[in-house]
């Protein structure tokens, strides 16, 4: 319907006539307004008989005047086409069957997809044929109306049930794989089979043989069939079976990360902690700063040694909490530096091995 027809009847207080309207075949303003006088009074009883009451037939009647006196504008007063309005699966099978001419006629039914096709009841089936009889199409294209409509019905009860879909007509097994959805497939597409090459080149050679009532010599023949064989598939190239995905194979993860460099492994770190020592330490209480409570911590005996050590030397006496937190406080690897800061002794060594001498 053409959006000039849409506003004047929405200004008009009739948007609920437009599904009428639009079944009856009055899309435009300008059709409206070419209604005569009969026409007019089988529209005004169609719409009584539906259950619009004399308000909407006399708004409508002044429509129809008010159409019939303005000009025709084709730019803003024009209507999609009604074989838009057909699903696209519908729009496909019509066109594998042949059968495009009828669009126009399901359209006016009401029939604009696959699954209204396949539900219509017998009665209803029927009144399609008649429609299509009446526009003035051969019964050999009803017909193959009739035939698709079964072919789409098979098809839509297959699907419900989940049984595989067994089809006869080779117009409807286009449709149908014209109308499917791409899927991305896992596997290699397969070569065309021997057999079937075979079985096409002798369909294809007994047409050549009786063709206009002459016949084909031994030679030629032969010759054909090797060219058709050849053209369809090549003599090198056979049937593939198809690939399926095969998981890769894990390789050992192998211990060597470079040149003379060994990767890290499970076996190895267990080694070196079985041949490492614990380091000797003794448990020392000192107060904490923040909170000021008591707590414990584990000291390497060596560091607590050599800080008793260095106050000694210094002279000044120094208790065992401080002596704890000055433990706590050594980071690691300046136990060394705490020998050298004592007058008297200087340490050497590598690899962590400590000597102290005594001048």
């Amino acid at each position: 319907m053409s959006q000039k027809l849409v506003k004047q009847l929405a200004d008009a207080g009739l948007s609920s006539l437009q599904a009428v309207l639009e079944h009856l075949g009055i899309l435009t303003f300008s059709c409206l307004g070419k209604l005569n006088g009969e026409e007019l009074q089988e529209l005004s009883q169609r719409l009584r008989a539906v259950g619009f009451g004399p308000g909407h037939t006399c708004a409508l009647r002044q429509l129809c005047s008010a159409a019939s006196e303005e000009e025709s504008d084709l730019e803003k007063d024009s209507a999609t086409s009604v074989t838009k309005l057909l699903s696209t699966k519908l729009q496909s099978a019509l066109r594998c069957s042949g059968l495009v001419q009828i669009q126009m006629v399901l359209a006016q039914c009401g029939v604009r997809s696959c699954n209204c096709l396949a539900n219509l009841a017998p009665e209803e089936l029927q009144e399609v044929r008649a429609a299509l009889n009446a526009a003035g199409f051969k019964e050999s294209r009803i017909q193959a109306f009739t035939d698709l409509q079964n072919d789409i019905a098979r098809a839509c009860q297959h699907k419900s049930t989940g049984t595989p879909e067994v089809v006869e007509n080779e117009l409807a097994i286009s449709a149908s794989s014209h109308s499917a959805e791409e899927r991305p497939g896992k596997f290699r597409r397969l070569a065309t089979p021997r057999s079937w090459c075979d079985e096409k080149t002798e369909q294809l050679l007994a047409l050549l043989r009786n063709f206009r009532g002459r016949e084909l010599s031994d030679t030629l023949e032969e010759e054909l069939r090797i060219a058709l064989t050849t053209g369809v598939m090549p003599e090198d190239e056979k049937a593939r079976e198809p690939e399926t995905p095969t998981r890769p194979e894990r390789r050992p993860v192998t211990s060597v990360k470079g040149d003379g460099e060994q990767r890290l492994t499970r076996h190895r770190i267990e080694k070196t902690l079985s041949h490492s020592k614990a380091i000797q330490a003794d448990i020392v209480k000192y107060r904490d700063k923040v909170s000021g409570k008591l707590v414990e911590a584990r000291v390497p005996t060596a560091v607590l040694a050599l800080l008793k050590l260095r106050a000694s030397c210094s002279g000044k006496p120094v208790s065992d909490q401080k002596l704890a937190r000055m433990a706590v406080d050594v980071p690691l690897g300046l136990d060394q530096c705490l020998v050298g800061s004592i007058p008297g002794y200087y340490c050497s060594g590598k690899h962590g091995n400590l000597q102290m001498t005594v001048h």
